[in-house]
């Protein structure tokens, strides 16, 4: 397997970037509703994101004297979604810097809910990837199936 899809199928992301979510899972942005995490946990992530747009500059960037509370706030809502995953995913934390800070717990995550959500987003992407290279080895031609049930080939 890709070393890429390994890694977006691992590591669960949080930071704020113009989306309706702050958690970035493979492919992208995940509503906080299809992650199926705790109300309370959704609530404080949507709270800071909010917050995210009323520090920023005239370049869009988090003005000085905000980041540090702001990446402290950032990196305690990682920890608790990572509480809530447990060992079954990574979660980093981008911070508004551009450090990384890696959260991977020792125990199975306290939100059965919010694991399978994204076992079942990392077993989709696993399968999407499959299915590519499979049709690369096989000259090209590849089955795309949308989330409305059509489908169509891709040369």
């Amino acid at each position: 397997m890709d070393d890429a899809v390994e890694y977006l199928t691992a590591v669960v992301q949080v930071f704020p970037d113009y989306a309706d979510s702050v958690i970035w899972f493979s492919p992208g942005p995940v509503a906080y509703e299809d992650a199926h995490i705790s109300r309370e946990l959704a609530r404080d992530l949507q709270d800071w994101d909010d917050r995210y747009y009323t520090i920023l500059d005239d370049y869009h960037e988090v003005r000085e004297e905000f980041s540090a509370a702001f990446d402290a706030d950032g990196r305690a809502l990682a920890g608790r979604l990572s509480d809530e995953l447990g060992d079954a995913f990574a979660v980093e934390y981008l911070s508004t810097d551009g450090d990384r800070t890696t959260y991977r717990r020792d125990h199975p995550g306290r939100n059965p809910e919010a694991v399978a959500a994204f076992a079942r987003m990392a077993d989709e992407e696993h399968d999407a990837a499959a299915r590519i290279a499979e049709a690369q080895r096989d000259g090209g031609v590849f089955r795309w199936v949308a989330g409305d049930g059509t489908d169509e080939s891709i040369r």
